[in-house]
């Protein structure tokens, strides 16, 4: 997947700098009453304004100057619906809602499944929204779903495959005491991370 959006970031650097080249070779006629501005490519810029850098493309890619980040949230560090976290509600209470869509091809080989091990290819689905409640610092209530589906199987599923609807997390975080360090009291279902995981 990393390899897929790296080339993907280059694929539309690389479409960026012919269009900005294009309206450097021919222009159109500005108006007479309309400001002129010029395109300058992307490959011509430097950090320190001489010649072209040494990989220019990645270099605009991974800065501001390339503007598939802004067209195209996909391309961006930033959730799609990253105006929903910390949302007012009232009485300092805010509320968070988002989720995960990733989507996984599957080609296997030999794994032990009902029937005898096997070579099989599929697609799987997951799905996690979440909700999150929270109180400043004192209280965090969160609820997290899962909907895994599996397509395009042609060996008998197992139970890791398909999941159709569930609650992955839900827990309520309290502030029991704040001083030297926090001490907090957690109940529910909740992830936990061992060792270098967290």
């Amino acid at each position: 997947m990393k390899k897929f959006a790296i080339s993907a970031s280059l694929w539309v650097c690389l479409l960026n700098l012919q269009f900005l080249s294009a309206q450097e070779i021919a222009p159109p006629a500005p108006a007479a009453d309309v400001p002129r501005v010029v395109a300058q490519p992307v490959a011509s810029i430097n950090a320190d304004g001489g010649g072209p850098a040494p990989d220019a493309c990645a270099d605009a890619c991974l800065g501001d100057v390339c503007r598939a980040k802004d067209e195209c949230p996909l391309f961006g560090d930033e959730p799609l619906l990253g105006f929903l976290k910390g949302q007012p509600l009232a009485d300092c209470w805010t509320y968070s809602v988002g989720g995960q869509l990733r989507f996984r091809y599957m080609d296997e080989n030999n794994r032990l499944r009902p029937g005898g091990p096997g070579r099989s290819t599929y697609n799987l689905w997951r799905f996690t929204p979440h909700l999150e409640f929270k109180r400043g610092d004192d209280f965090t209530g969160y609820v997290q779903a899962i909907d895994a589906s599996i397509f395009n199987h042609e060996l008998p599923i197992t139970g890791i495959d398909e999941n159709r609807s569930d609650l992955l997390q839900y827990y309520a975080d309290f502030k029991v005491a704040d001083g030297d360090g926090k001490l907090r009291f957690r109940v529910g279902r909740q992830f936990l991370k061992y060792g270098s995981q967290g």
